[in-house]
């Protein structure tokens, strides 16, 4: 069963929550919240298993400047290590780190949901519209 952090993350990234109301509820939270979040948001990021073009896309959709931390780690190294990297970067990164993996969420989920899921599926996160 979804929490409502897993609900809230993929609300934002599938657009039912616009992504600046999104980026306020983030940053709302206090350290350790904003880590757990982090951490909810890389698993289902992980899930959706993004390809090179949607990552590329995902960096060009969130409005970052390419040249910041977690866009160069994701545009460079393969996947998972970025990933790994990316959630050990310092908190003045993880408002950005936000942004850059809802932004690639909602391109490769929207690709899940729309092929591997066309036809149903009991992924909680997919089904949003019958919590």
């Amino acid at each position: 069963m979804m929490n409502q952090t897993d609900l809230q993350i993929n609300k934002i990234a599938q657009g039912f929550v616009k992504l600046r109301d999104g980026i306020a509820w983030f940053d709302a939270f206090d350290v350790k919240c904003k880590k757990e979040i982090l951490q909810s948001l890389s698993y289902f990021l992980s899930q959706a298993h993004p390809t090179r073009n949607e990552v590329d896309d995902g960096i060009k959709l969130s409005g970052l400047k390419p040249s910041y931390t977690p866009c160069v780690l994701l545009a460079k190294k393969p996947f998972n290590d970025a990933m790994k990297i990316i959630r050990s970067l310092p908190e003045n990164e993880w408002g950005k780190s936000f942004i850059l993996w809802i932004s690639i969420l909602s391109i490769a989920d929207k690709r899940r949901r729309e092929t591997d899921c066309l036809n149903g599926c009991i992924h909680e996160w997919h089904n949003i519209e019958n919590l």
